[in-house]
């Protein structure tokens, strides 16, 4: 910034004593009609250190905005990653997207080029004034009183207009969310043939967005042709009393034509910043939705406590309130050391929420949850979460290879990831891929079938060697044979593993120490498979309606 400064200064202070060498060039050739050969080498010089200065300049602010860009794009995604999952529930992610993805582009551009132009107009309007009132002090004084007043009263009357900015970035949100929601759920819109209702539903926020882009592009459209006006009146207002000027022997013709050459000098400044309040106007609206993500508070407090050994997990009267909705009521869990813990429940009984709790993903509104007797935010969540293996929902596949997504980015031998391969029966169709575990997987694992996506999953979560491993119906998509492999290899390999499996399939849970049975963000009744036929209503409901279908 400080060298750009400087390079700035350099090249508009040779642009600002040009018109004074013209200024001798036209009175000496009007007195002798020669150019003495010195002033060549002047123009060359000074052309020679305006071009250089002024590439510097420009480079070094392009820089400047691209370090500045790459800094608020880092600061940024390291911020969101502190924060815990609920404040992604509270926020929504295209928000984050357009701030981290749009609005650094705007700062970035802003500095790389508004901060160049802001100062070479600051220092063109003083430099400019300083040489008019050194030619005419008069002339001078109706020109700096008469031009800055009409720039003035036009940004007062389009001032309201700033707010538009703000109008613009929600739209620009909504745009991406349709956007992102589509391209997700491009096959759902494509079987329901929903095309035209997603169209319309963009084309409308779209014709919303061109309208106020008109909308400002109308008002400043405005600010070109006044200004270009104000240059031709002040030319005029030169000719008329600059004439006289020289009429009266007080001006020459050379400095008459320097003056006329500052007073644009003078102008243009004036032009470039009224062009420039449009792109600082969206760059301010910009830094107000950046600045909110920076420094929205991190809630969440990293404990001190390392874990070694997982001994026993207790939740203790466990509630989630997000809003005005309650999630989860007073949810009593334990599960200890090479215990299998089934959950099961209808869809939206709150048991992903649940277990979230578990790597502190979500802290509960009230209630406790204990690692080991203690307290789990005592702990370092770190550790925690080395302990603990988590094979989600949602099964989420980078764009790389299989190996690649068993590592995750971790630190893990090729032998390790084989042996869990082998383990969670990814070996058995990775052996018939053409590049074996180096193939690419496709987006969002668009090259594998539902049960492949789960067999990778339940390996990644196994690499890391965990205590705990949680499986959040990560074997919907497996046979029942495949299944029962997994989990007997898991069991061969891993011998004081505890395991906590959410499910929808009874044949999944009924070999389980202990299952807990979610309904409306509450555990109902918990027991083994044969207790549960016994003195479970919706335990039986679920378990015949499975045998029905089968």
């Amino acid at each position: 910034m400080v060298g750009g400064f400087f390079a700035l200064i350099l090249a508009h202070s040779v642009e600002l004593l040009f018109p004074t060498l013209v200024s001798q060039v036209l009175d000496q050739y009007n007195i002798t009609q020669t150019i003495d050969s010195k002033y060549y080498l002047y123009t060359c010089i000074i052309l020679l250190i305006g071009t250089t200065f002024t590439y510097l300049s420009t480079y070094l602010n392009a820089l400047l905005g691209e370090k500045i860009g790459q800094d608020l794009k880092n600061r940024l995604f390291r911020k969101v990653l502190k924060h815990n999952y609920s404040y992604l529930v509270h926020n929504k992610p295209s928000k984050i997207l357009t701030v981290i993805n749009s609005d650094t582009i705007y700062i970035k551009n802003t500095f790389a080029q508004s901060l160049g132009l802001i100062l070479s107009s600051i220092f063109l309007l003083i430099g400019s004034v300083v040489l008019m009132f050194s030619l005419n002090s008069q002339l001078a004084t109706i020109i700096v009183i008469a031009v800055p007043t009409v720039i003035i009263i036009l940004l007062l009357l389009i001032k309201d207009k700033f707010k538009l900015f703000k109008v613009v970035q929600e739209l620009r949100d909504a745009l991406n969310k349709i956007t992102s929601e589509n391209i997700k759920a491009t096959m759902l819109v494509k079987v329901f043939v929903s095309e035209k209702t997603e169209i319309k539903k963009f084309k409308k926020v779209n014709q919303k967005n061109k309208d106020i882009g008109l909308e400002i592009n109308r008002i400043f459209s405005l600010v070109v042709p006044i200004v270009n006006s104000l240059a031709i009146i002040a030319t005029m207002i030169i000719i008329y009393f600059g004439g006289k000027q020289i009429i009266y022997g007080d001006m020459t013709i050379g400095e008459v034509t320097a003056f006329n050459t500052y007073v644009q000098l003078f102008t243009l400044p004036i032009l470039m910043l009224a062009l420039m309040t449009a792109m600082i106007g969206q760059a301010i609206a910009s830094l107000k939705r950046i600045n909110e993500i920076l420094s929205a508070p991190v809630t969440f407090k990293d404990g001190k406590l390392a874990v070694k050994k997982l001994e026993t997990f207790e939740v203790k009267d466990l509630s989630l309130k997000i809003e005005d909705t309650e999630i989860l009521k007073g949810v009593n869990f334990e599960i200890r050391r090479g215990e299998k813990i089934g959950i099961v429940g209808l869809t939206g009984s709150g048991k992903t929420m649940f277990l979230k709790h578990l790597l502190r993903a979500l802290e509960p509104t009230s209630g406790e949850i204990l690692l080991n007797k203690h307290p789990l935010r005592d702990y370092k969540i770190k550790d925690v979460r080395n302990i603990t293996g988590f094979s989600f929902q949602e099964n989420f596949l980078f764009n790389s290879s299989v190996l690649d997504n068993i590592k995750f980015g971790r630190k893990i031998p090729t032998e390790k990831v084989m042996q869990v391969a082998q383990i969670a029966e990814v070996d058995k169709f990775v052996k018939d891929m053409q590049d074996g575990y180096n193939s690419n997987v496709g987006e969002l694992g668009g090259n594998l079938s539902g049960g492949e996506k789960q067999r990778i999953m339940i390996a990644r979560a196994l690499a890391g060697d965990p205590q705990l491993l949680v499986l959040d119906d990560a074997t919907s998509r497996l046979d029942i044979a495949t299944e029962d492999k997994v989990f007997e290899n898991i069991r061969k390999n891993h011998k004081d593993i505890s395991i906590i499996l959410v499910a929808q399939k009874i044949s999944s849970v009924k070999d389980c120490d202990r299952i807990y049975i979610f309904d409306q963000g509450k555990i109902t009744e918990f027991g083994t498979h044969e207790e549960l036929l016994k003195h479970s209503v919706l335990y039986q409901e679920i378990e015949l309606s499975q045998k029905n279908y089968g």
